[in-house]
């Protein structure tokens, strides 16, 4: 299957596969932005879309999932990873969720599922018995900076918070996933980036909001602009709406 950027991702209903790989020869043949096009839990699948984006043994996820008409839940994670033979570890630092209509901020956690790389497809078969298939996004000739950033603050609603996450960049893609200090409330989100002149910004196109027992995924309508303003090494992000992410960039290994 050849390379595309994001767009409009195509998901079929499929039943379980089972397959045989090599593990891969090179960490650097993972690095970069996948699109999640299957997810099959027991042998059943659904409804999915999001992004896996993997960066300088960093990683952050989101996706939203359809498990049936009337549900849509979503879960993003953020962390570092590193491959072991045909395993490619997660480190889940940051782990939020609305599944079903229970939310939950998950404790820091090492998922370990088998992989296998065909080109510009990667599958993972974790322990649990799910299975993701992600097909890598094509890096454009003009990418937003690559690179991983650890958030310190949210503000909206005339209210600031501290926090801690973090934003993987790779390519024209990003994702975040973080909570707030209190621990009850957090989020992620994902999707691509631009540049209009010297301005620069991100566009949601999947968001994922918990605030105490409530959680809200987006739909696909549901897509938002967030302006972006960066300094040697600080980030920030603003929305329409007022709110405002602030990061700085995490130097290699710091934070391992």
């Amino acid at each position: 299957m050849c390379k595309k950027s994001y767009k409009a991702i195509p998901v079929a209903i499929l039943s379980f596969a089972f397959w045989v790989g090599s593990p891969l020869s090179h960490a650097t043949d993972i690095v970069g932005a996948w699109a999640l096009t299957r997810y099959c839990v027991n042998g059943e699948c659904m409804k999915v879309s999001g992004v896996l984006v993997l960066n300088d043994g960093r990683f952050a996820m989101i996706y939203r999932m359809n498990s049936d008409a009337e549900s849509l839940s979503g879960r993003g994670h953020a962390g570092f990873y590193q491959i072991d033979e045909d395993h490619l570890i997660f480190h889940v630092k940051y782990w939020v969720e609305n599944v079903e209509g229970a939310t939950r901020i998950v404790p820091e956690t090492i998922v370990k599922p088998k992989m296998h790389l065909d080109n510009d497809e990667l599958t993972l078969n974790f322990e649990s018995g799910s299975v993701q298939e992600l097909e890598r996004l094509t890096t454009p000739d003009e990418p937003i900076d690559a690179g991983v950033w650890e958030l310190h603050s949210v503000r909206s609603d005339n209210s600031s918070k501290e926090a801690s996450g973090m934003m993987v960049i790779a390519g024209d893609h990003y994702a975040l996933t973080y909570v707030d200090k209190s621990g009850q409330s957090g989020g992620a989100f994902g999707g691509t980036g631009g540049r209009n002149g010297s301005d620069r910004h991100l566009i949601k196109l999947w968001n994922l909001e918990l605030l105490s027992d409530r959680g809200v995924a987006s739909t696909d309508d549901d897509v938002r602009k967030l302006e972006l303003s960066q300094s040697e090494s600080f980030l920030v992000l603003r929305g329409a709406d007022g709110a405002l992410f602030n990061f700085s960039q995490e130097a290699n290994g710091s934070s391992r």
